[in-house]
């Protein structure tokens, strides 16, 4: 009898583990599917990932990329650069962005997936932390040349590589 309880016990055993088996694979699926999603879209944009990671003065492009509010000013007639950056696990959809010292940059963060922010500490401007989907839009004025990382500031992911450099110039 005690042998037919070990055998049943170590059956449920197997069992429980095929089963988490099983479902992490459904994960590791539905994620490589994100990713042929994201590169299939890039190619219809004739873009590849360099293409999107480095802008210039607010040039157009498609998602997770840079849009100009053409002939925005300011108050102080500095132009207005916006840019819609999108947050996923451990990076920002655009690794660099460039603006004129003096110009109004206005950052439209939206999560993808996960809990992230987006903080630039020399300017002293930072999104909540959003959760997926969600999205906030932060302003602040570029009064100092360099170069300046921003990157979120949620756990480790800083240290994970999801950060990226603001070029002030």
């Amino acid at each position: 009898m005690g042998k037919y309880i070990v055998i049943i016990i170590i059956a449920i055993i197997a069992i429980a583990g095929g089963v988490l088996y099983f479902n992490s694979q459904d994960i590791t699926e539905d994620q490589m599917l994100e990713t042929q999603d994201m590169t299939t879209e890039e190619e219809r944009n004739g873009m590849t990932s360099d293409d999107e990671n480095i802008l210039n003065d607010g040039s157009t492009v498609e998602d997770g990329e840079a849009m100009m509010d053409d002939g925005g000013q300011n108050e102080s007639g500095s132009e207005i650069k916006e840019f819609a950056v999108t947050g996923i696990p451990f990076e920002f959809s655009l690794s660099e962005i460039r603006v004129n010292k003096g110009d109004t940059v206005r950052i439209a963060f939206t999560n993808g997936q996960g809990t992230h922010d987006w903080v630039i500490d020399e300017f002293n401007a930072r999104t909540n932390i959003l959760q997926t989907e969600q999205t906030e839009t932060i302003e602040f004025v570029a009064d100092q040349t360099g170069e300046f990382e921003y990157y979120c500031s949620v756990g480790n992911h800083r240290q994970l590589g999801m950060k990226g450099i603001l070029i002030v110039q």
